[in-house]
């Protein structure tokens, strides 16, 4: 505890604010801080406040880094970006009167969560009546799409990568995780080694995973008791799949949809961005789709997609 006491009186002011456990695993915070109503977001926002503003929310796991390969050229290319992490996700944190022993997480991390974590977000930075483009990836896309329902008047438009949103088939672990019991029992023996195999599909063969990504995941899975948690808390209350209505809706209003998604995505598998497009079409709404034959699901983590990738959310940006 000194030690950790020591290291955080060493950070910038804004580490101060983030556990020390995040600050172990991933470093000092890049961004800043402030409350909500179940804890505290980190969040970067760079770029003009006159520009046109794109909000990056990212997958499950991760963090607003994951959005480093193209957040930077955005500001060049005259973008404001707010980035964010979820609640026990990169440096923020869910507030201390929820408590986790590392596996259970007295936070309920269902839809109302993760989007009154970006009204409050938006509030806080005066940015709630701006017009945006929504970039998701995987549940960043899931929460976008309950979030922009609501802010159907200001959602310029959405750039979906490998999006939660539309059914998918649960996997037999997930489903056994959330039993009463049992579930308890085997996500304690077996939870992290199932959550390390999940991680390595969702990247496929990707060759930085092993020293670059995995030594992350490790640091978070043991330095921030929330993080695996929060993930587990998600799985059981949160809707991945419960979104096409807001889908339908949004593109019934005309709003534009870029796609972008990898065919060998074992996580939010290649037929629903060929739904999505089926959907936006049929609603009579603008829908374009880049897809990459050997794409995984963090096809936006891959050294050989990143610039396609990159280029095809910017291009998207300037066009709506």
């Amino acid at each position: 505890m000194r030690a950790a006491a020591l290291l955080l009186a060493l950070l910038p002011p804004a580490a101060a604010k983030a556990t020390p456990g995040a600050v172990r695993a991933l470093g000092p915070p890049p961004g800043a801080f402030v409350p909500g109503r179940f804890g505290l977001t980190h969040y970067t926002l760079a770029g003009p406040a006159d520009a046109p503003l794109l909000v990056f929310s990212h997958g499950l796991g991760a963090a607003c880094t994951t959005f480093d390969f193209v957040a930077h050229a955005a500001v060049d290319a005259g973008f404001q970006v707010l980035r964010y992490d979820f609640y026990d996700r990169g440096w923020s944190a869910s507030g201390d009167e929820f408590a986790s022993d590392g596996f259970a997480h007295d936070l309920a991390f269902g839809t109302d969560v993760y989007v009154s974590q970006v009204e409050d977000l938006m509030r806080s930075l005066e940015l709630q009546g701006k017009p945006f483009v929504w970039v998701g990836h995987s549940t960043g896309c899931a929460v976008g799409l309950a979030y922009c329902a609501a802010q159907a008047d200001k959602v310029k438009g959405m750039v979906l990568m490998g999006a939660a949103g539309l059914p998918v088939t649960k996997p037999f672990t997930a489903r056994v995780a959330d039993l009463p019991v049992i579930g308890n029992f085997l996500t304690r023996r077996l939870g992290y080694q199932t959550f390390r195999k999940f991680v390595r599909k969702a990247f496929g063969p990707n060759p930085e995973l092993d020293g670059k990504f995995m030594p992350v995941l490790e640091r978070l899975l043991t330095e921030n008791p929330k993080y695996f948690a929060s993930i587990r808390s998600t799985n059981k209350h949160f809707p991945f799949g419960g979104f096409r209505g807001e889908f339908e809706e949004l593109c019934a209003r005309g709003m534009p949809v870029q796609l972008i998604w990898g065919e060998k995505d074992t996580a939010t598998p290649f037929a629903n961005c060929v739904e999505m497009e089926r959907i936006a079409k049929a609603q009579g709404a603008r829908v374009g789709a880049l897809t990459f034959p050997d794409g995984a699901h963090n096809l936006h983590l891959d050294a050989r997609l990143v610039d396609e990738v990159r280029e095809s959310i910017l291009e998207f940006a300037r066009s709506v």
